[in-house]
């Protein structure tokens, strides 16, 4: 694998001025040669494109946050929409479903019975509601 020294290539996120391609090393204004357009050599902090690049992006990403907010909102607010309406899926999941199915799970563990498994639901959803809003609202105010 190839090595990269760190302090001569630009991050993805941070611009820098481009190296002066003179000997004289006096900066880009003071050499007469047009400097080049760079594009940086690696992601970051990451050598390539490994898992630590992807999560680096990921971070980054501010479609990403939102993307996955939005999701959550969503999948909150169909378990709360479900609970209401009495979803059998929801309020009163199959005990065979459990190593696989959360609320089958809590259902068998708890001993939990359709109303308690529908205010459980309920519950479920709110917080993943507030989690999400949270979450956005942090990355829209840093």
């Amino acid at each position: 694998m190839r090595r990269v020294d760190r302090s001569k290539t630009d991050t993805l996120w941070e611009r820098r001025e481009p190296r002066c391609p003179c000997p004289s090393g006096q900066g880009t204004a003071a050499c007469a040669a047009p400097a080049k357009a760079s594009i940086p050599a690696t992601f970051s902090r990451t050598s390539g494109f490994g898992l630590a690049a992807f999560f680096h992006l990921f971070r980054r990403a501010t479609i990403m946050v939102y993307v996955a907010g939005f999701i959550t909102l969503g999948f909150g607010a169909l378990l709360i929409i479900g609970a209401k309406r009495n979803w059998s899926i929801l309020v009163d999941p199959p005990k065979t479903a459990a190593l696989f199915y959360s609320q089958s799970l809590l259902r068998l563990l708890f001993d939990l019975d359709p109303p308690a498994m529908k205010w459980l639901t309920i519950f479920q959803g709110t917080v993943l509601i507030i989690v999400a809003t949270i979450i956005m609202f942090a990355h829209a105010v840093a």
